[in-house]
This record gives structure tokens, C-alpha cells and sequence, in this order.
């Protein structure tokens, strides 16, 4: 008795969905602050941040591509799943697009950032800087965080985790050099 290889179309896609599931636990934690730091830093940037909603955004469209493969799968890729999973691959570049633009970045040369719902970037020098202010949550559980408001009304506003921590310093230094006001709420 011989056994023959099956290479099913079907099988090709039901092995990429298995890949890309037992992925995205591993990839989604990772790629937001990996792709920002290979996006956005310089030899200026000594802190960037990737806000949480840059994962949801990249879960969300690594769904759309586990969901594409797995619909090809389970319909034996015939035209209609051809097409559906195209339509959700295609689905999948918006919200991987916006996960890749979401940070936040402080630099020798100022803060920049971009907003969720925008493909804007916004950069402002030290100097355009009004205020930060520190919002103390730890006494109440939560992260403490910094607010920073720039002189056109804008604001954005920075988790003061363990590697924010790590370059305060700076921030201070950034304080002093452009005599910032720093509030403590």
C-alpha cells in the first residue's frame, strides 16, 4: 500500500491559517513597538511609544487574514471564497495602515505623534511645549501619565511605564534646558 501526497489547495490554505493563528499571539505583542522603532526613531528619539491601541489594530487585521485563509479553506477555494478572502485581505490593509502610524515619540528635537484616527503625523519642537502635566495615578492602582499641551491647543498624552521610566531623565533635562512648566496633578 502506498501513500500518495495530497496537495490540495484547500490543505495550502488550512495550513496558512494554522500558521497565522498559532502567529498572531507571538506577532501581535511585538510588531507595533518593533515596526515604530523601525519607522519612526532616529539617532535624535530616545523614547517612543506604541499606544495599546496600535495592537488592537494589528490583531484586527491579522484576524482579517486568519479569517481569509480560513474561509478558503472551508470552502475548498472556489470562486466565492477566492473573492471573500480577497475582499478581507484588502479589509485588512486599513486597520494594519493605522496600526502602523499610531505612536509617540519624544527626541532631542521635541514630541511627535499621530492619532489613531488620522495618517497625520504632528511634530512640535521643545519650545512649542506650554505645559506637561503629570497626572499621579499610582496611589489609585492605575498608570500615572504625562500630558503634554502645546501652544496651538493640541495635546498628547504619554503612560509613565517602567521604559518611560527609564529616560525621565531626559525629559527632565528637556524640562530644565527649556524652563517647561511641569504640573502635578
Amino acid at each position: 500500500m502506498e501513500l500518495s501526497r495530497n496537495y490540495e489547495k484547500k490543505h495550502i490554505f488550512g495550513s496558512l491559517a494554522v500558521i497565522i493563528a498559532v502567529s498572531i499571539p507571538f506577532a501581535v505583542p511585538f510588531f507595533p513597538f518593533i515596526i515604530s522603532d523601525v519607522m519612526y526613531a532616529t539617532k535624535e528619539t530616545w523614547f517612543i511609544q506604541t499606544p495599546k491601541a496600535a495592537y488592537f489594530l494589528y490583531g484586527a487585521g491579522f484576524l482579517l487574514w486568519l479569517l481569509a485563509t480560513f474561509i478558503l479553506y472551508l470552502l475548498n477555494v472556489n470562486i466565492t471564497s477566492i473573492i471573500i478572502g480577497i475582499i478581507l485581505i484588502i479589509s485588512s490593509i486599513f486597520p494594519l495602515v493605522l496600526g502602523v502610524n499610531h505612536y509617540k515619540e519624544l527626541s532631542e528635537d521635541g514630541v511627535s505623534y499621530s492619532e489613531i484616527n488620522s495618517l497625520e503625523h504632528k511634530q512640535y519642537q521643545w519650545d512649542e511645549v506650554t505645559k506637561i502635566v503629570y497626572h499621579l495615578e499610582k496611589e489609585r492602582g492605575k498608570k500615572s501619565n504625562l500630558e503634554f499641551q502645546f501652544n496651538d491647543g493640541n495635546k498628547v498624552t504619554f503612560a509613565r511605564d517602567s521604559d518611560f521610566s527609564n529616560d525621565y531623565y531626559k525629559l527632565r533635562e528637556k524640562i530644565s534646558e527649556y524652563q517647561l512648566s511641569l504640573i502635578h496633578i
